[in-house]
């Protein structure tokens, strides 16, 4: 099954240059848009600026402007005989999204005049800056930030707490930074995770895999102060209404 975030991207606009940003983790798309996983933040820059011997020097150059004309002139003749060539529809869509790599370098330089100078050092919070430009630019529509440490076999409280506190100021972060760009009336943010962790402590401190946990929701559309769902005192699942979203016996289990 699509990451949510891919869905999203298919669904809304996946012809967008970076249309689903992916920092890692769970980022499957079935086949419905292309992802585009960022490890560096600073190879976007040489990707904008393919002719600059450094991104952030506009005169050292590798070409001199005009032999970069006849260069991009000679590169676009070649996709146009290309493409006027009888070709089966899978080597058509291949050109044309050769065409889109080679023409991107414009889009990028928008990314970049959008994203701060200063980068955050915390990746969280780098991985947030990003997105939100690439949003800001009309370069993306949706994007997955992640961030491991949760895996907490042993001495569980001494590592998934600071981890808890990293996430939630990443998260406040991220709207902060929505707001200065001038988005956070139109952004969503989904916080969850592959699972949960048993409640109660193994022979090491620390908690095991456990199939229920739980997804926090903010942003553009949603009131807040709410939760639906719930768990008993052995941390199971309880069932809720469809129509009312109340606790109700009868109910069914959120998946």
């Amino acid at each position: 099954y699509p990451a949510f975030a891919a869905l999203m991207a298919a669904a809304l606009d996946p012809t967008r240059p970076l249309a689903f940003l992916s920092n890692g983790g769970y980022d499957h798309t079935a086949g419905l848009v292309a992802p585009t996983r960022v490890g560096q933040v600073g190879s976007l820059a040489k990707l904008a600026y393919p002719n600059r011997v450094d991104p952030s020097k506009e005169d050292k150059l590798y070409h001199p402007p005009a032999v970069e004309d006849r260069l991009a002139a000679a590169r676009k003749a070649r996709l146009d005989r290309l493409q006027q060539q009888p070709q089966l529809p899978r080597r058509q869509h291949s050109l044309g999204l050769f065409h889109a790599a080679r023409s991107g370098g414009d889009d990028l330089k928008k990314l970049t005049e959008v994203l701060p100078q200063d980068l955050e050092s915390e990746a969280l919070k780098r991985q947030s800056q990003l997105a939100i430009a690439a949003y800001k630019a009309g370069l993306a529509v949706s994007a997955t930030l992640n961030m491991g440490g949760f895996d907490t076999h042993g001495n569980h409280d001494q590592t998934h707490i600071p981890r808890l506190h990293t996430l939630l100021d990443g998260v406040d972060f991220l709207m902060e930074e929505a707001a200065r760009q001038g988005v956070a009336d139109k952004v969503v943010v989904m916080v969850g995770s592959d699972f949960g962790r048993t409640p109660w402590y193994n022979d090491g401190n620390g908690k095991d895999h456990w199939s229920i946990t739980s997804a926090m929701l903010m942003g553009a559309g949603i009131s807040g102060g709410r939760v639906v769902g719930a768990t008993d005192a052995y941390h199971k699942p309880l069932t809720i209404n469809a129509q009312t979203l109340a606790l109700d016996p009868a109910g069914v289990r959120i998946t």
